[in-house]
């Protein structure tokens, strides 16, 4: 018997090791509230800021915005099915443009949550400030405390953070829905544009609104 045919009759015992299915932390309503979340709080604080354009103005600019969005929705609904990866802009920026690009993509969403996360403490203590009549010395001890209450639940864990995102956006939308349906009695364009010769502005104006707008 060749040694061939001796190695080819011994039976090895080979287990290939398993491999775990990725386990999905977010649920459909989870993803909703991610995509809600990340922008519902414009509709508390800063959208009003794009009406030194005046009322017609800022629904100039909001019409603009509008369809930048949908067309950026459609272009990430694309890169998304075409590049099925986690990483956002950075993976897209890999794969199409190289590493150099990536790089860069993800040096700017690092100071894009960066600045996101201090506009939002900032605008949380406003709020508190604005009901509680809050000390303006007090600030930078509620920027910590936001810093490590958010920080913390992101560490605790992604399911947890999903969860409370969840919850905190439904409360917003519900919110919100109060809001505009105890306003449409009071809607009267005659009486709140026209007679306020609130119609429009200037150019520079509605320059100045198209990042609150956004």
């Amino acid at each position: 018997m060749s040694r061939l045919s001796r190695i080819s009759s011994v039976s090895l015992d080979i287990q290939e090791p398993k491999v775990e299915a990725p386990h999905r932390h977010a649920k459909a309503l989870q993803l909703w509230a991610l995509g809600i979340g990340a922008v519902i709080s414009g509709e508390y604080y800063g959208w009003q800021s794009s009406l030194v354009a005046g009322f017609n103005g800022m629904l100039i600019v909001l019409s603009m915005m509008t369809v930048l969005y949908v067309t950026l929705s459609f272009s990430l609904a694309e890169l998304s099915a075409t590049i099925p990866a986690g990483g956002g802009p950075y993976i897209f920026a890999l794969h199409s443009i190289g590493p150099r690009a990536a790089f860069f993509s993800g040096l700017a969403e690092t100071l894009k949550v960066i600045a996101v996360n201090s506009s939002t403490f900032y605008t949380i203590y406003s709020y508190l400030q604005t009901l509680f009549n809050v000390d303006q010395k007090f600030a930078p001890v509620f920027f910590i405390v936001f810093g490590i209450l958010f920080g913390g639940l992101n560490i605790y864990g992604v399911q947890a953070s999903f969860r409370m995102q969840a919850c905190s956006t439904t409360l917003c939308v519900l919110l919100l829905l109060i809001m505009f349906f105890s306003a449409i009695p009071h809607l009267d364009y005659n009486q709140w544009v026209v007679e306020q010769d609130w119609q429009y502005t200037d150019l520079s104006s509605a320059i100045e609104a198209i990042p609150y707008a956004m």
